[in-house]
């Protein structure tokens, strides 16, 4: 996709597979040894090592305090974000995600954030725009959009997986799982996940969004944090893809663990390694449904029996 990361795509059917990716019968593709989900995949994205230098902690005085016209850090526009994200960091420390009160209160404040980081979204997108939001995590922030109104139609919502894969030898990959994407003309792509840190499932999800979509000339990613490091890469990246494009970043991250999670710093008042928002996978999971009445955006929840945001998957797709 870019010249400044280096990306091997493998699709299935490859002839030639290096050693640590296996082939299935049906022709998917499943990555031995690892650690996270073997598989199957429809492809993998395999960025190799070249994520590395991102885990770096920015020094003080190279701490971002100001904006770019693509990419903005929403916490300086509204400092109420700031104070909702240190929640969201203390959440993590306190409780576990399998707390469905701690999960409530989690979910709450990233609700905050992504209403304060409303009208900056929706400045920057226009005509019809189609929503990629990668599951898991991202499910969580499509039932927020759809909730405040940023997603109008919930039928122009791509359904598909992204899982990272971190190698024992610190090798990053990105499994891709795709279900179904919306048909039609769009001029905007929007980009929704939880948040930014190795920056490799953004970039999947892009090159995913040229590959589905090549007319598209305007792309928008929204995170809840990321790390300094690794968006300002994005915007480089980006800037070679699309004829515009906008970075919305709720929170400012300055560090990363050598596993690429988000990590406080001491300067920002937090023990040393203290994550920032831990494992968003698992305190993005669905709330019982006695919970609707106080988190809105539960009922917009993927549901069982192959419904989709309340709607079938022959309806989503438009066919029949």
């Amino acid at each position: 996709m870019s010249k400044k990361v280096k990306i091997r795509i493998f699709e299935p059917q490859e002839k030639e597979l290096p050693s640590y990716l296996k082939q299935t019968p049906q022709g998917l593709l499943v990555i031995s040894p690892i650690e996270g989900k073997p598989g199957p995949y429809d492809s993998i994205y395999d960025f190799g090592q070249s994520q590395a230098s991102l885990r770096k902690i920015v020094p003080l005085k190279e701490r971002l305090v100001t904006n770019f016209d693509t990419l903005v850090f929403a916490e300086l526009e509204r400092p109420e974000i700031t104070v909702a994200m240190k929640k969201v960091t203390e959440i993590n420390r306190d409780y576990l995600p399998d707390d469905d009160q701690a999960r409530l209160a989690y979910q709450r404040e990233l609700f905050k954030v992504y209403g304060l980081m409303k009208p900056l979204v929706e400045e920057r997108i226009h005509g019809r725009t189609v929503f990629f939001p990668p599951k898991n995590g991202g499910d969580l922030v499509r039932a927020m959009f759809q909730e405040l109104g940023i997603i109008k139609n919930p039928n122009d919502v791509v359904d598909y997986e992204l899982k990272r894969v971190l190698l024992t030898d610190g090798r990053l990959m990105v499994g891709v799982v795709n279900h179904l994407s919306p048909k039609g003309q769009f001029e905007t792509a929007c980009i929704i996940d939880d948040c930014a840190a190795s920056i490799i499932s953004l970039l999947t999800s892009a090159d995913l969004v040229k590959s589905q979509y090549p007319e598209i000339r305007n792309l928008v990613v929204v995170v809840s944090a990321g790390t300094q490091r690794g968006v300002l890469k994005l915007d480089q990246e980006l800037r070679e893809g699309f004829w515009e494009h906008s970075i919305l970043v709720g929170g400012r991250v300055f560090a990363m663990s050598n596993n690429y999670y988000l990590l406080r710093t001491i300067e920002e008042g937090f023990k040393e390694n203290t994550q920032f928002v831990g494992d968003m996978g698992a305190w993005s999971k669905k709330l019982p449904e006695e919970f609707n009445e106080v988190a809105w955006w539960n009922k917009n929840r993927l549901e069982k029996g192959g419904e989709l945001y309340g709607r079938s998957r022959k309806g989503r797709t438009g066919e029949g």
